[in-house]
């Protein structure tokens, strides 16, 4: 195989040197005898190609087909099962090299680059003169990805070469342990997932309030492990004003019609700064926070938004809470002792608890000190809580 000058892999391929006059004869020869490849340097991308199969086309050539393809592979498909699929259907596309998360694949009549990104997603995008396999690959594709989204797949907010972008890091849920909560923390769970999973929902924004430790974050993971086809979203608060700003706007418009319309739910750990009374410091932090839970873009994008934070409720942003807006604020305190010792026996039966209240990392690491060891956790699930709220201590998947 011959290195090009666009930086990818193309067998047999000798790229032009510079000042050599294109072939005249150019309908019936491959897209890369037409154009000028891109610098050494540069990766190899459908720029090259379209401008070749375009040029093909002006000079009487077949018609030019480009398609984006995005889905989610079928539950249990890896993407090397996924690609051999393609190449065994279509034999006459040729890998390229891969180019960080990319694969490439080219042929006389076009090329086509796969993307998967995190757990699930897969999309493909393609550009021919052939019309027969842009019918094939439509239903090729189609027969390989489901448009359902794996229940608590999470995103993460990153910074890319062309603007921000959300990438799907992973399945984030974790069965909520119900005897682990008092009936009022219950009542509140249930009525945050009954808001998330509905179409029209009681409120947008749901608030989780505690001190460190006492369960806040395994509620998220509940959250994530009930609530389905919606888009999570995890997003630190410092980057919460970002969300509103004109070149975050593209990347929120993209992730929501490339998940096909669903609702986005953001998740916001130790969010503080972004609920508190409006001051100068915070005053568009909050504002954003309005204007995603009830505001326009909130609504144009089915915005719904799960923040936990440890002020007390009192101390929230009044527009915050007003009815219609908030779905539910819930007060998550410690145990009372008689709920902390039935937490605390059925982890070490037969042991000791201290008469007091307790939070559920206290009760967990009394047990651990008691012999109780918790199960393995499932390396493909990840893990929240980096933040103050250490719920490490009880961890019953760590």
């Amino acid at each position: 195989m011959i290195r090009t000058r666009g930086g990818g892999y193309l067998p047999g391929y000798t790229a032009p040197e510079e000042g050599e006059p294109l072939s005249d004869d150019i309908t019936q020869k491959p897209w890369w005898d037409i154009a000028r490849p891109p610098g050494y340097d540069s990766h190899f991308h459908h720029g090259w190609a379209t401008i070749g199969l375009v040029l093909q086309t002006m000079r009487g050539g077949d018609p030019v087909f480009g398609k984006h393809l995005t889905g989610s592979v079928k539950e249990g498909a890896k993407p090397d099962e996924v690609l051999k699929a393609f190449e065994e259907k279509f034999p006459a596309f040729k890998p390229i090299e891969k180019q960080e998360e990319e694969w490439c694949y080219f042929a006389d009549h076009g090329t086509i680059k796969f993307e998967f990104d995190g757990d699930a997603k897969f999309t493909a995008n393609y550009i021919t003169r052939d019309a027969k396999f842009n019918e094939e690959m439509q239903t090729w594709y189609k027969e390989n990805t489901t448009k359902t989204m794996p229940k608590g797949r999470v995103h993460v907010l990153i910074s890319t070469k062309n603007g921000p972008d959300f990438k799907s890091m992973g399945i984030g849920g974790e069965p909520l342990v119900r005897e682990n909560y008092a009936d009022d923390v219950l009542r509140g769970y249930d009525r945050i997932v009954k808001d998330l999973s509905s179409e029209n929902p009681a409120g947008r924004v749901a608030i989780l309030d505690g001190k460190p430790g006492t369960g806040k974050t395994y509620l998220i993971r509940g959250i994530l492990d009930e609530v389905k086809d919606v888009i999570m979203v995890i997003v630190p608060a410092n980057l919460v004003v970002q969300l509103a700003q004109p070149g975050m706007i593209p990347a929120l418009v993209d992730l929501h019609k490339s998940r096909g319309g669903r609702p986005m739910v953001f998740l916001i750990e130790d969010a503080d700064e972004v609920l508190a009374p409006r001051q100068g410091d915070n005053m568009s932090a909050v504002s954003v926070m309005l204007n995603l839970g009830d505001g326009i873009l909130g609504k144009l994008l089915d915005v719904r938004i799960v923040a936990t934070t440890n002020a007390h409720r009192q101390e929230l942003d009044e527009a915050i809470m007003r009815p219609g807006r908030l779905s539910a604020s819930v007060a998550v305190g410690p145990l009372p002792y008689e709920k902390a010792k039935a937490v605390f026996d059925r982890l070490a039966p037969g042991k000791e608890l201290k008469e007091k209240s307790y939070t559920l990392a206290e009760i967990y690491s009394k047990a651990r000190d008691e012999g109780w060891e918790p199960p393995k956790l499932d390396k493909r699930k990840m893990g929240f809580g980096a933040g103050d709220d250490d719920d490490d201590d009880y961890d019953p998947y760590e």
